[in-house]
């Protein structure tokens, strides 16, 4: 039983027990100092303090298949919590009194904050425009992704900070699987899913196979062997039936745990869990256009591609997406290519 009533300081809301806390309220995540932080349905971050949560478990807005990996792992205690200075920036953005210079003057205290926003500003702009100038002024950068998408970039930040111990698979080499990831989603995502709001579409699909972190962080050595067993020209696959061969947890269902742990909305914990099956999701699209998790889909396959990795591609989950929406196999050979000549990705 709670100790106290806690209030929305923003919309006045009433929180008087278990039940009120978890109706209508998102992205639940633990800080350093072990404060549990969440998302009033107004959009405000509220704090409880250590102590005052019993009843919580990240396993209640979990699919049964991740709390059942959530509970086997006992994953809660060997994840890393957002740190401090994620949770303060949050709280700022939540101040509408917070002037822009600032939030600015906070995230540049912060490098590793203030590096994945400029580069998120610039991949957003190269995939919208076409531009690969970067964007090297953090007021530019908050004023072009804005304010609701920088809070889940300071989050994403926070997930960098992370270390993994793998010799072979890198941090460096997710993030930049993760980051063609998103421009590819990008750009299908404004041509054929015009519904969905292009913050969604970048970030599910840059965070869609964070679960290849968590594993980094849970089992090192068994994403080394399942890195190590797709790349052997013997074996060559998908990371999913490299996973499967040498029976190692799912990266997908791993996303979606650590997504619910670490306070990621909810498109991207679906995302992470339905980007190779989404006709198994519920999600539906308008006539003529595709749904976000198929717009990550086909931007992990294309990323492939263009990254010259066809043996882990899902080609016929690929093309399957594509005609949906009338896009051939020559169309989307001229979208990597025009990725790879602009970006020099070769």
């Amino acid at each position: 039983m709670l100790q106290s009533v806690k209030t929305c300081g923003k919309c006045k809301r009433a929180y008087n027990g278990e039940n009120d806390f978890m109706r209508d309220t998102s992205q639940w995540r633990l800080s350093e100092e072990k404060h549990l932080f969440f998302n009033c349905s107004c959009g405000s971050t509220i704090m409880l303090p250590e102590g005052k949560y019993e009843w919580y478990s990240p396993a209640k807005i979990m699919s049964p298949e991740a709390a059942t990996l959530f509970n086997k792992l006992s994953i809660l205690g060997t994840l890393p919590h957002i740190p401090s200075a994620i949770m303060k920036i949050q709280t700022l953005l939540q101040d509408e009194s917070t002037q822009p210079g600032v939030l600015a003057a906070a995230i540049l205290k912060e490098p590793l904050i203030a590096s994945t926003l400029l580069r998120t500003a610039t991949n957003i702009k190269f995939a919208r425009t076409g531009d690969k100038a970067p964007i090297d002024s953090i007021e530019h950068a908050i004023a072009y992704v804005g304010l609701d998408m920088l809070s889940q970039v300071v989050l994403m930040a926070s997930v960098k900070s992370f270390k993994i111990q793998t010799k072979i698979f890198t941090s460096e080499i997710f993030w930049e699987e993760a980051f063609s990831t998103g421009h590819f989603a990008t750009v299908i995502g404004a041509r054929h899913a015009a519904h969905v709001p292009k913050d969604h579409v970048y970030l599910a699909a840059t965070l869609a196979n964070i679960g290849k972190i968590v594993a980094g962080i849970v089992d090192a050595p068994a994403v080394d062997d399942t890195y190590a067993f797709l790349n052997d020209p013997k074996t060559l696959c998908t990371w999913r039936a490299a996973e499967k061969r040498t029976q190692k947890f799912p990266h997908n269902i791993l996303g979606e745990v650590g997504g619910a742990i670490w306070g990621f909305p909810k498109y991207v914990l679906e995302a992470a869990r339905f980007h190779h099956e989404p006709q198994s999701h519920h999600l539906k699209a308008p006539t003529g256009s595709l749904t976000l998790i198929e717009v990550v889909a086909l931007g992990i396959n294309l990323s492939h591609w263009a990254r010259l990795e066809p043996t882990r591609m899902d080609r016929d989950l690929m093309l399957q997406i594509a005609g949906k929406v009338g896009l051939k196999e020559g169309d989307l050979a001229n979208l990597v290519e025009d990725f790879r000549a602009k970006a020099s990705l070769n």
